[in-house]
């Protein structure tokens, strides 16, 4: 699996080439007109100091925040997503690249397991070279540094070959974050409850050290807003008093 990282993803959104692609998905004219106008004056200051800069005119990047946004940054990549071979994953501007094979050690000789690598190998390295092509002509730029790559397996040895994007080797990660699920390369969920463990007690800390300046019900009430969940078990209820 390689996860993909684009530079300033939204703000790297090509008006012209996205203006250009509207039509493709059955937009109306008047549509793809609104859009351009939505898109186009826009400028940008930079604040240093309590100093404003003259404003700059810009022909990139759609506004943080906007409900659009998310949908013109699909449909200005969704031609990418198309038009690779290995399995990918997009969720906004967060996009994952995977090629993936299944094998039964008792039947499946070293050799062919080494062929297979070497095969989903050559799949994600064709790819990443179609992806280097694409971003040259969207005016797109891929983070090198951000963008790695991880053996998934139950294996203990993982004899993979080396994947390059823009001639250098992709740095090993040992677990991939998507939507919030941690994903380890060994195929454990230690990761992923760890990170679970560590923010919840974050927010139990915070409790803690609220406790001396709420009530009993209000803390209750900041409890279930911080576990987003409307209501609380009757033990839950028990060990918060316990603790009070």
């Amino acid at each position: 699996m390689i996860s993909l990282d684009i530079s300033k993803g939204f703000d790297c959104i090509w008006h012209k080439g996205l203006l250009a692609k509207l039509p493709i998905f059955g937009l109306q004219p008047t549509l793809i007109t609104w859009i351009a106008s939505f898109l186009s004056g826009r400028s940008i200051s930079i604040r240093i100091d309590g100093f404003l800069s003259r404003p700059h005119s810009i022909s990139s990047g759609v506004p943080q925040g906007s409900v659009i946004s998310p949908v013109l940054f699909i449909l200005f990549i969704n031609d990418l997503l198309s038009s690779l071979s290995s399995s990918i994953f997009s969720f906004a501007d967060d996009t994952y690249l995977s090629s993936s094979f299944s094998s039964n050690p008792q039947h499946l000789a070293y050799s062919h397991v080494s062929s297979h690598c070497n095969i989903s190998a050559a799949l994600l390295i064709n790819d990443l070279t179609n992806i280097e092509r694409w971003s040259k002509d969207n005016h797109v730029e891929f983070n090198q540094g951000k963008t790695k790559q991880a053996v998934i397996s139950h294996k203990h040895h993982q004899d993979f070959p080396l994947v390059f994007m823009n001639g250098c080797e992709l740095d090993i990660s040992s677990s991939f974050t998507q939507l919030g699920l941690s994903i380890s390369s060994n195929l454990t969920w230690k990761p992923h409850i760890h990170s679970i463990a560590k923010h919840a007690s974050q927010k139990l800390g915070f409790l803690s050290r609220a406790c001396g300046c709420f009530s009993p019900p209000q803390l209750l009430t900041m409890l279930k807003l911080l576990l987003g969940s409307r209501r609380l078990t009757q033990k839950s209820r028990s060990l918060l008093q316990l603790e009070l």
